[in-house]
């Protein structure tokens, strides 16, 4: 990931064209992250049996009606969890960001500690904000897996 943002943020810079940290974030991160969700919806996808398919086409119908009816209500499910995981990794790839001189949540804590100093507190802090992020959507999901198994 880390290749893939410094070759949007100075790649792009050594063709002429000038890009903005922020931007070069996001495109950076999303071309990243957008690769594994692909495949978590791919895999989701391919995980329903081909029988759905085919009696869904059999009923009567079109491919369109079968992937919207029957096969992504299946999907859902299948795909939560690992999409999930996927965002949470998100979250905390947003530390590499600062590579490129962006100032995320991480780089804020290093400013505040070279500031203040209390490293323990401040990256304490840090780590908490992390946590209130992360956690509350991991119980989530597991909340939602534990659902969907007693159904």
């Amino acid at each position: 990931m880390l290749i893939t943002l410094m070759f949007i943020y100075f790649g792009v810079a050594y063709f002429g064209y000038e890009i903005n940290l922020f931007a070069a974030g996001i495109l950076g991160l999303s071309i990243y992250q957008g690769a594994y969700i692909a495949e978590v919806f791919r895999a989701g996808i391919e995980a329903v049996p081909k029988g759905q398919w085919e009696v869904s086409w059999i009923l009567g119908l079109s491919k369109r009606q079968t992937f919207l009816s029957v096969v992504l209500p299946q999907t859902r499910g299948i795909v939560l969890p690992p999409l999930v995981g996927q965002y949470l990794s998100l979250i905390k790839d947003t530390s590499i960001v600062s590579m490129i001189g962006m100032s995320e949540l991480m780089h804020q804590g290093q400013a505040i500690v070279d500031r203040i100093g209390q490293p323990v507190v401040v990256y304490g802090l840090v780590a908490l904000l992390y946590f209130a992020v992360c956690f509350p959507l991991s119980r989530w999901v597991q909340h939602h897996q534990t659902r969907s198994q007693l159904s």
